[in-house]
């Protein structure tokens, strides 16, 4: 069997064949709990309605000695005696300072008493949700902010995940590693559930990020490497998928489990079944042989070819074809160039800043509308799980999309309606057509997501094509830990966060035009045919894949969408 790099021996062993489909699933099914940690936080952190703690003497007090109205509790009857109200509503920050008097009859509200802020915590509206941080926390008024930098801070989290996990991945193998970050995500998914306070709660949450973003870039990168260049595209897709689904069932988890503490044990602890898989698991053989264990790779190659029924020759790796390999390694490792060669030419460099504008506006906007869907005023648990499901048929059309309208004007197209959707619920009270522009808004940026991926790996020239898109995700990241911040602008304002969100994807949009198209070509190998790709840039639409080379279509790698969360 001569091959010269491992595409040749997936093409021989099968592209996508019964052992790839087993692998897939099982590997994918373990980052199935990531976009559930991602964004749990709109539940755990759900709004309820609450209003300051009655004082001790009115804590005391059975209204037994009270004439009350017909059908008035004793609670309601407290509550109009030192809460103040404004427009019908009771003030949730501030109290009459009152002083109880043993013989009232009939609560009466003095608006002449002195108006204090709560000195003796909340109370809180259990109707919906038996108990959340905001509850046990008291993550309100003064501290309502919280919630906003504990997912900040997740996100920061995410990014640091992405850069220890992703560094280890290529050390010591991806197998260990996937299997580390489950480890972790495990400790720290449970310690989040039996945090005693707020800080402790963000920086447990810190490290599940950091475990989530290296389960699911290293369950990705297995799947990706196990299979054959033509479908690597659709194994993307297909984790892509995964992650929607994760939200779907979260939807559903908090639907059933009211108490922020269960249901983050119940999205935690499953996972470990992932340890009974540990040894039917295999460990990448590209990276085997990148690291010169032939031997290994070649068992789990010939266990690939026992599944898939496939005839292999007595030898795979003799001296000759280990020096082939050899050799290529070496090569790939010269080609290295710096992180300043994607701005030394003007072509490359305006290419990387739209990509990299790009990269920010479609994160803020994907998790900007992801952790705002359960507040659109329709019912909470619906509207989540309908932006999980929204992004099934998103990430799927782009296969369909790409081949035939190319990838820039769909991009732009994508992110047009996605800002477009969130400008009119800026003007819409919230309900049903709300939420469903809300859907629109969402099925529209993960469809530009899944497109700017493939669309950022086919710009760039070999030897920046890695660096180019570690730049892209890093930015795309960083867009991640601003957006709950981004959100907070609406206690200044209310349609202010859609309003950025609406005119950055507008931009993000227009920036698209003024990249080259690039179905139908070949990867640029080398910086100076990246230069020359690019100088078809301008403001046209597609042409066809006529008006461009189709010579070597089969050697594009698309590569494939993880998530940057």
């Amino acid at each position: 069997m001569a091959a010269t790099s491992f595409d040749d021996i997936i093409l021989k062993l099968g592209e996508f064949g019964k052992y790839q489909r087993r692998m897939l699933l099982l590997v994918f099914c373990m980052s199935l709990p990531v976009s559930m940690h991602a964004f749990v936080q709109v539940f755990l952190a759900a709004y309820t309605d609450h209003w300051c703690a009655p004082p001790p003497e009115l804590q005391r007090s059975n209204c037994s000695d009270w004439t009350l109205p017909t059908g008035t509790t004793c609670d309601e009857a407290k509550k109009e005696l030192y809460i103040p109200k404004t427009k019908s509503a009771y003030e949730q920050c501030s109290r009459y300072n009152i002083s109880y008097l043993a013989d009232i009859e009939v609560p009466e509200v003095n608006n002449q008493s002195e108006i204090i802020s709560c000195d003796n915590g909340w109370v809180f509206d259990h109707s919906e949700y038996e108990s959340t941080i905001v509850q046990s926390f008291y993550l309100v008024c003064d501290d309502k902010k919280l919630p906003n930098y504990a997912q900040s801070i997740f996100f920061v989290g995410t990014l640091f995940g992405s850069i220890v996990m992703g560094i280890l991945s290529d050390r010591i193998g991806r197998k260990p590693t996937l299997f580390m970050g489950i480890a972790v995500q495990v400790v720290f998914g449970v310690a989040t559930a039996f945090s005693p306070n707020f800080w402790s709660y963000a920086f447990f949450r810190f490290f599940v990020a950091a475990a989530n973003s290296g389960i699911y870039l290293t369950a990705f990168v297995i799947g990706a490497e196990f299979v054959g260049p033509s479908r690597r595209t659709a194994s993307g897709v297909f984790i892509a998928v995964v992650f929607a689904l994760g939200f779907m069932i979260l939807a559903l988890l908090a639907f059933l489990i009211r108490n922020w503490q269960i249901l983050q044990i119940v999205i935690t602890l499953p996972v470990l079944v992932a340890f009974l898989f540990i040894r039917v698991v295999p460990e990448s053989a590209r990276w085997l042989i990148s690291h010169q264990k032939f031997d290994e790779a070649e068992k789990i190659i010939r266990n690939i070819s026992r599944v898939n029924g496939v005839e292999l020759s007595a030898d795979i790796f003799n001296q000759e074809t280990r020096k082939q390999f050899l050799d290529e390694h070496a090569k790939v490792k010269q080609k290295n160039a710096s992180v300043l060669d994607l701005f030394r030419r003007p072509n490359t460099r305006n290419i990387t800043i739209n990509i990299n504008f790009i990269w920010f506006v479609n994160m803020l906007v994907y998790v900007g509308l992801s952790i705002t869907t359960a507040s659109l005023g329709w019912n909470n648990y619906l509207a989540f799980f309908f932006s999980g499901l929204v992004e099934i048929p998103a990430d799927l059309i782009c296969l369909y999309i790409m081949e035939r309208w190319g990838r820039r004007t769909p991009l732009s197209c994508f992110m047009v309606l996605g800002g477009l959707a969130c400008l009119l619920n800026t003007f819409m009270p919230k309900g049903a057509a709300r939420t469903t522009v809300g859907m629109i808004g969402k099925f529209a940026i993960t469809a530009s997501y899944t497109l700017v991926y493939i669309y950022t790996a086919e710009l760039y020239a070999t030897p920046v094509r890695a660096m180019g898109m570690g730049l892209a995700t890093t930015t795309a990241r960083i867009s991640a830990i601003l957006t709950p911040l981004v959100l907070l602008l609406s206690d200044s304002w209310p349609p202010l966060p859609l309003l950025i969100f609406g005119a950055s994807s507008l931009m993000g949009g227009l920036a698209t035009l003024f990249l080259p198209e690039t179905v139908g070509r070949h990867l640029p190998e080398t910086l100076e045919e990246a230069e020359i790709m690019a100088k078809g840039r301008g403001l046209m639409f597609w042409k066809g894949k006529d008006s461009y080379s189709k010579a070597g279509t089969d050697n594009v790698d698309n590569g494939a969408k993880p998530r940057a969360i």
